[in-house]
């Protein structure tokens, strides 16, 4: 496990994971399907289904624009890795609860 969590790819997909939530429940919350969503946000049906789908790397400006756009502020928090290594393997989660933190 500690390999998988010292790996990018881990990482990449744990932010695509947040920003599929954001938009998902952005969405959700104001009743607006892909097309309408794309309008409000002023991007493209095509980006807003990539984003759904997982389907590529996003530039660190779009994953911004998307977060202000979902009415979310962007932070960003680097914990030292041998630190996260170490939580993961008493069982805890690797990941920040930041509503937790407020």
């Amino acid at each position: 496990m500690d390999d998988l969590i010292r790996s990018s790819e881990f990482w990449e997909e744990n932010i695509k994971t947040e920003i599929f939530n954001v938009v998902q429940d952005y969405m959700d919350d104001h009743q607006l399907n892909r097309k309408e969503l794309a309008e409000k946000f002023g991007v493209s049906k095509s980006y807003i289904s990539q984003v759904l789908n997982g389907d590529s790397d996003h530039r660190l400006s779009k994953l911004v624009s998307l977060a202000l756009s979902a009415n979310k502020a962007p932070y960003i928090y680097l914990k030292d890795l041998d630190k996260v290594c170490e939580q993961n393997n008493l069982k805890d989660t690797v990941f920040i609860d930041f509503e937790e933190l407020e």
